[in-house]
């Protein structure tokens, strides 16, 4: 029995091992399958064991197993990495704010999802810039994680945000066709440039916008799109929902599949309707331009945004030799030597950054091969966008003023001593900058002896101060830079401050003065360019009077000038009886120009007439509504046949009561040419204008004006009136101004009245008529008078 017993028992025995074979085989079996699945993730993937304090907490993980893509991420081999705490790692695997989430799942065995989380960096630097999405499970005892990168998802899905946001909010009109040309998608921009809503075009033909002469135009372009080329700024037509024409530039490009295969296009279409006309009209006023150039007596170089040169006025031909003709279409490199193209090129692309007019002095070559010098002023052209398109400059020869300076200074480098028969100033300092000796110029020059300022410091003394009088720091003076460098020093615009405290243009070079190798120090030869600077800003004022006859021109052509009147009074009965126009002209940003800012460069250039005759028919149209006003007429007007006859038929189509028209004249105009001026006033007078003579008392003549021109009323210059009530020499010249009036039978007219104590002073004085900001300040003409059909008494 006991026998039988044992060999059950081993029987079973044997029994048993063979199923725990067979089990450990099929676990290997399992585990090599497991392994081979996990290691063909992409993503990492780690098991880690919990680690525990005696209170049974978990302080950390160990790392039990890791596949190659999270070795790799952590750029370890798997046994550098199996085994080794979580915490005690800078890791990707383990951010630092997950720690507690990890222990969660374990004692939780709910699992973590957590999607785009991003990396904090624990060693302090920048952000790692990454997103993950992170995964956790509990699995018996061990911790499951695995993560994956999803930064460039991200950057995806935002870029497709960014531009889905870019196209609905695009000024410009954004459009997507399908392969057989319907509309597909329409943002706002193409609302607002067609007039269709979405929901009127999207499925319909893109043919909707086409005008019908552009039918072929279209089929073209299309066709190329469609071929896989791109279409770039192509300007041309399209059609308004109402039927207008728009002036568009259109860019596209096809669409395609992942074949390669086109499958419909997008437009990019942008309104330059403005632009159109903007050019047009620029066009027109560069024709203007031409003609005021072409007689300038300084040089006029155009050149484009590539420095080709596209105008130059005849005067180029007399300073470089060449025809116009010859030099269109070449570069200005064409005209320099290398080095001094390089300079022109720095000067303009300054000027350019800087939005200001820039100056500089350039070498030609001439035709024949010499130089040529001048003094360039340029400034950069921009369109209504503000691109560049090229330069301007205005040059003036200075080749024999270059040249004599050129020899001046050739012989200041060589002279090998002082001397006082030099026209120019010089002077020398030491190393410290105190003077050592003066010349008889620079003493007559800065208005020092040489004993004066022996051993004073040049700086101090006479360099202490830029032109518009801020302090020149010693660390910035060009003197202090030859000494400590060693380098000889050309200054060709700088201020010397004079001993009565004037400031001195000057120009100047210094240089190192050695004995024996031994910096001694410095001499420097300085000249007065009072007259250059002089001459500059004339140059200045003729840019800006030209500048002023183009805006003139612009605004007779466009109808921006207005007229503002302002209320005289009747000193007896304190109404209203008249107004004086006053001309002002409109800028096109809509800000208003005061006359003295242009009636000059109109005078000039002979505009004022025009600008007269505009003036002189607002005034008509105003008294054909029984309205009484003053009027204004320049000097140069007064002998124009064409300003009588402008009257005349005005006053005959309109039916105005010629008494309703006051001409004010200046005594100045009246002096300008005298003969013509009485012809004018007595014609005026047989018509039966009014004649007030303006500025009364400012002028040698207007008592002989008074006594031998038929006028009406004098107009007491505001220089008298203005401080009236403190002002005792005044009182005595508006009473004696007054009584010279009455005894001549002539009104008086006071203006500039600005306070209450003025305008009762006035009236006691016995002045007829008075204008100011006390009693109103001058309005634009329609809204003062607002269309009414009122008549005004006469003054």
């Amino acid at each position: 029995m006991g026998s039988s017993s044992s060999a059950v028992a081993a029987g079973a025995s044997e029994r048993t091992n063979r199923r725990l074979d067979r089990l450990t085989e099929g676990l290997a079996e399992c585990q090599e399958c497991f392994h081979a699945s996990i290691e063909t993730l992409i993503d990492p993937f780690v098991l880690l064991t919990p680690l525990r304090d005696e209170a049974g907490g978990i302080v950390d993980f160990v790392y039990e197993y890791a596949n190659e893509a999270a070795c790799e991420t952590n750029v370890l081999g798997r046994e550098e990495l199996v085994g080794t705490r979580m915490l005690e790692r800078v890791t990707q695997l383990a951010p630092v704010g997950l720690f507690d989430e990890y222990v969660t799942v374990i004692e939780t065995c709910e699992p973590l999802a957590l999607d785009d989380f991003a990396q904090p960096n624990r060693r302090g630097g920048e952000p790692d810039q990454r997103s993950f999405d992170v995964r956790a499970l509990r699995a018996g005892t061990l911790l499951v994680l695995t993560w994956r990168d999803v930064t460039e998802r991200d950057r995806a899905e935002l870029d497709h945000a960014r531009l889905a946001t870019i196209v609905r909010s695009s000024y410009d009109a954004i459009i997507s066709l399908d392969a057989d040309l319907r509309i597909t998608s329409w943002n706002r921009g193409a609302e607002a440039l067609y007039g269709y809503d979405a929901e009127e075009v999207l499925g319909s033909s893109g043919d909707v916008l086409i005008p019908p002469d552009a039918r072929l135009e279209s089929r073209g372009l299309r066709g190329r799109i469609l071929t896989g080329e791109d279409v770039r700024r192509y300007e041309t037509q399209r059609l308004h929902k109402d039927g207008t024409l728009i002036d568009v530039e259109i860019s596209a490009f096809a669409l395609m599949d992942a074949a390669g295969k086109v499958v419909g296009a997008t437009a990019i279409t942008r309104d330059i309707s403005k632009h159109k006309r903007t050019e047009r009209a620029l066009a027109e006023s560069d024709e203007r331009y031409r003609e005021i150039l072409d007689t300038t007596p300084d040089g006029v170089w155009r050149v484009d945004a590539e420095d080709r040169t596209d105008y130059v006025n005849p005067r180029m031909e007399s300073m470089l030799g060449y025809s116009p003709g010859e030099m269109i279409g070449h570069k200005l490199a064409d005209f320099m030597d290398t080095d001094q193209f390089e300079i022109a090129q720095q000067e303009m692309a300054t000027a350019r950054e800087d939005m200001q007019l820039g100056v500089v002095e350039n070498s030609f070559v001439r035709k024949d091969g010499t130089r040529c010098w001048a003094r360039v002023s340029h400034t950069a052209l921009t369109d209504l966008h503000g691109n560049h398109t090229g330069g301007l400059a205005i040059l003036s020869d200075i080749s024999t003023t270059k040249a004599q300076a050129a020899e001046l200074r050739t012989k200041e480098y060589f002279l090998a001593a002082l001397t006082d028969s030099m026209a120019e100033g010089m002077f020398a300092l030491d190393t410290d900058g105190r003077v050592t000796y003066m010349n008889q110029a620079a003493e007559t020059l800065l208005g020092w002896t040489a004993d004066e300022l022996a051993t004073r410091s040049m700086h101090d003394t006479t360099h202490y101060q830029h032109q518009d009088g801020s302090p020149y720091q010693a660390a910035d003076c060009p003197l202090r830079r030859a000494l400590n460098t060693g380098t000889t020093v050309r200054v060709e615009d700088d201020t010397f401050t004079h001993r009565d405290g004037r400031l001195l243009p000057v120009a100047y070079s210094a240089a190192l003065i050695t004995i024996d190798e031994h910096v001694q120090g410095i001499v420097v030869v300085f000249t007065d360019v009072s007259a250059r600077r002089a001459n500059e800003q004339r140059h200045k004022r003729e840019r800006e009077t030209l500048n002023w006859i183009g805006r003139i021109r612009d605004a007779l052509d466009e109808e921006r000038l207005v007229l503002y009147a302002q209320p005289i009074i009747n000193l007896r009965s304190r109404e209203v009886v008249a107004h004086e126009l006053l001309l002002r002209m409109i800028d096109r940003d809509g800000a208003i120009i005061a006359p003295g800012r242009f009636l000059p460069a109109a005078e000039q250039y002979d505009l004022i007439e025009e600008i007269d005759r505009w003036v002189l028919a607002q005034a008509i149209k105003l008294a054909g509504r029984g309205i009484k006003v003053h009027f204004n007429i320049s000097g140069k007007s007064l002998g124009s046949r064409e300003l009588i006859s402008d009257l005349v038929r005005g006053l005959r189509d309109t039916g105005a009561d010629p008494g309703l028209l006051v001409c004010e004249i200046t005594e100045t105009a009246l002096a300008t040419d005298e003969a013509a001026a009485e012809t004018y006033v007595n014609e005026l007078r047989e018509l039966g204008c009014e004649i007030a003579l303006d500025d009364f008392g400012t002028g040698y003549g207007g008592f002989s004006y008074l006594k031998r021109l038929p006028l009406t009323a004098v107009k007491i210059d505001v220089e008298f009136v203005r401080d009236l009530p403190e002002n005792l020499q005044n009182q005595h010249v508006v009473k004696a101004i007054v009584n010279l009036a009455q005894a001549f039978g002539r009104q008086t007219i006071a203006e500039g009245v600005e306070n209450h104590a003025t305008l009762e002073l006035l009236e006691q004085y016995d002045v007829d008529y008075a204008q100011g900001y006390e009693i109103g300040r001058p309005a634009p003409m329609d809204t003062i008078f607002n269309n009414d059909e009122s008549s005004v008494t006469a003054a």
